[in-house]
């Protein structure tokens, strides 16, 4: 069985043809690269090989770029190798073994991976950032260790839409860095009792960047969202607090303007729920509203996803 990842603008050197579709099917022989039609059947189907890539090694995970043009591989064999999807050129080889996640900066100029954890005892990063620039392609320009983080927290590195600023966390702060130097000297940092996550709005300035910030001492856990620059010395712009809250998915609209917060714990104190508790709400990035959103029916809520034009979404619950 395969793993489907599409690639939004692959094939999109012909400003006059109409987008195509690529996507990626992994499985234990292979990794296999198709083209899909566009509006009709190729040759009697629904998809084509890729002329260039076609069949790949196999791989543990596929990555495509924001803009589709990148294609990260993650070998099984160990290391990752991208690749531009139009064309099929392998553009860098990256040895980096036990990869579990791979993300690219908005525009292309890098890419980041995790690994498992190295043994006890060994200071080796697992968490790398490299250059994608061209001179500069393959260079090394971040490494931690990193030993617990979960799958909401990544990408542990968040650009801008326009690389400007780059934002990461440890521990009771979020730091603030160049866009083009993630690894560099720190521009801005936010203090908090403890970062249970954070996402970095898209869109662009003045850049917002939305905390969560878990129960500490009694104290209900928070979403609070600030703007960039001067974030250590402003106070937040709007925020909610959560009783009996474990964990929030954080989901900001394309244009930045709106959030919904996602909050979850596990046990249902009321016992009508075996899978815990979720509420569902939205914060306006203005701070001129915030509220929970009211579902016609009680009970879980499963998923929440913006449509792309960032004016509406949608709930499963």
């Amino acid at each position: 069985q395969g793993k489907p990842a599409r690639a939004r603008s692959a094939g999109m050197s012909d400003p006059e043809s109409p987008p195509r579709t690529q996507f990626v099917v992994r499985h234990k022989d292979a990794t296999e690269v198709y083209w899909a039609s566009a509006g009709k059947p190729i040759d009697g189907g629904v998809a084509a090989p890729h002329d260039k890539l076609g069949v790949l090694p196999p791989c543990t995970l596929a990555q495509y770029s924001a803009d589709g043009s990148l294609l990260a591989c993650v070998e099984t064999e160990g290391g990752i190798k991208i690749y531009n999807s139009d064309t099929g050129e392998l553009l860098v080889a990256i040895p980096h073994r036990g990869v579990v996640a791979v993300a690219f900066s908005p525009r292309n100029s890098f890419v980041s991976a995790i690994g498992k954890p190295p043994p006890k005892g060994s200071t080796e990063g697992n968490f790398v950032v490299w250059d994608l620039r061209d001179g500069k392609r393959g260079n090394e320009v971040l490494r931690q260790l990193v030993r617990n983080w979960q799958r909401d927290q990544w990408p542990l590195v968040q650009w801008s839409d326009d690389e400007v600023l780059a934002v990461r966390s440890v521990s009771t702060e979020v730091r603030f860095f160049n866009g083009q130097d993630p690894g560099g000297e720190v521009r801005d940092r936010l203090f908090v009792p403890k970062v249970g996550a954070f996402q970095l709005a898209p869109g662009p300035a003045p850049y917002k960047v939305a905390v969560f910030i878990p129960e500490i001492k009694g104290q209900p856990a928070a979403v609070r969202v600030w703007h960039f620059p001067n974030v250590g010395k402003n106070p937040p712009v709007c925020g909610k607090s959560f009783y009996q809250t474990e964990s929030v998915s954080m989901k900001w609209n394309s244009r930045g303007t709106h959030m919904l917060v996602l909050s979850h714990t596990d046990v249902d104190v009321s016992g009508k729920s075996y899978y815990g508790t979720t509420r569902l709400y939205l914060l306006q990035a203005d701070g001129r509203f915030d509220g929970t959103v009211d579902l016609p029916k009680d009970g879980p809520v499963h998923d929440v996803q913006w449509n792309p034009t960032g004016k509406d979404f949608v709930a499963i619950y």
